[in-house]
């Protein structure tokens, strides 16, 4: 698989009278098929977010951007961080996508149009992922030992 690429996969029967599937494919009656595939500038280490309402992807790459491409595999927004994405975003269910990077910040996005909503500065970089709280806390953790909570409200 080639870095700096987010791939989708669908799946297909084999044959069902000769069992045969493309070469290099294994026979357990469904095979991957690609229906996606979204080329960025570094790797993406970090696992998608999916809004399903607007069938949106939302994830990191080390080339230092936070990116939205719909299922389709069309760029919707993408936006510049100081340093590599390697933390997998979260939706807070406000619209904001929520994500940190290796420049140390943690970010609020707009998932409709990639604005930036809010930062916060977590002193150093932040390679997790954050999660919700049933309250609206999101909690993140930094290299530098801190564990935070932060609220938008």
């Amino acid at each position: 698989m080639d870095a700096g690429a987010l791939y989708g996969y669908g799946s297909t029967n084999v044959d069902a009278a000769s069992g045969e599937a493309a070469p290099g494919e294994q026979r357990f009656g469904l095979v991957p098929v690609q229906v996606l595939k979204y080329q960025t500038g570094g790797a993406v280490t970090s696992s998608p977010a999916l809004d399903e309402a607007t069938g949106t992807l939302f994830f990191g790459s080390a080339d230092a951007h936070i990116y939205a491409v719909t299922t389709g595999g069309e760029l919707q927004w993408k936006y510049q961080t100081g340093g590599p994405v390697v933390s997998s975003p979260l939706l807070d269910g406000s619209g904001t996508v929520v994500c940190g990077s290796t420049d140390g910040v943690v970010y609020g996005i707009d998932a409709a149009t990639g604005k930036l909503v809010w930062h916060y500065n977590a002193g150093a970089p932040v390679r997790s992922s954050p999660v919700l709280t049933a309250d609206g806390l999101i909690i993140i953790a930094a290299e530098g030992g801190a564990v935070i909570a932060l609220t938008t409200a």
